[in-house]
């Protein structure tokens, strides 16, 4: 076995792959760990740029407006996109899929979908589940319900149980959750649209 070293800020167990998968066609399957380790760091200054936002909504619309053969034909690419986004943290993630406008939408036909949620949500659900191990989820479910307007003390019960499906279907089904968020080239006009 190869022992690959990290540096010590990443704050995780060194990883091994054995010398028969260590080549550039399983690079994509080595999980790099992002370097968004301090458990301190507020939620507004977890990575999130513009480009990876454009990319989540982008995985997030193809997901949502095709089929499987679709999906099938165009994995690589998707997973691909996927790979550009994975140091984004997932409450992020999360939450730039619940400021789109049509972002509900889009998550609704995924989690309704066994072929799209097998995939999708089983990567989501890896992803939040390592993060709450670290002690990063609860600490800013405060910041992610603000940002997708929507009470932290109504998803904390899914939060604890580590109910990541319950959270996705009751945050796209919870009337307090936005429709829309609008942001002017600059960013800096937001026009909030929610339906009672």
């Amino acid at each position: 076995m190869i022992a690959m070293d990290l540096p010590e800020s990443v704050h995780t167990m060194p990883y091994f792959v054995t010398e028969r998968y260590a080549t550039p066609m399983f690079a994509g399957i080595i999980k790099i760990p992002t370097q968004q380790t301090d458990p301190k760091l507020p939620y507004s200054k977890l990575i999130c740029t513009e480009k990876d936002r454009e990319t989540i909504r982008r995985i997030l619309e193809t997901l949502g407006t095709h089929g499987e053969m679709y999906l099938l034909k165009h994995r690589k690419e998707v997973e691909g996109w996927g790979d550009t986004v994975r140091h984004v943290h997932p409450l992020k993630f999360l939450g730039c899929v619940f400021s789109h406008p049509s972002g509900r939408v889009w998550m609704k036909d995924v989690k309704d979908d066994f072929f799209k949620w097998f995939n999708f949500g089983s990567e989501m659900a890896t992803a939040l589940n390592n993060e709450y191990n670290r002690g990063r989820i609860l600490q800013y479910i405060n910041d992610f319900g603000a940002e997708i307007r929507l009470s932290p003390e109504k998803m904390r019960p899914f939060v604890e149980r580590k109910d990541w499906k319950g959270l996705i279907v009751f945050i796209c089904y919870n009337e307090d959750a936005p429709v829309a968020i609008f942001h002017d080239i600059e960013g800096t006009l937001e026009l909030l649209v929610n339906f009672y």
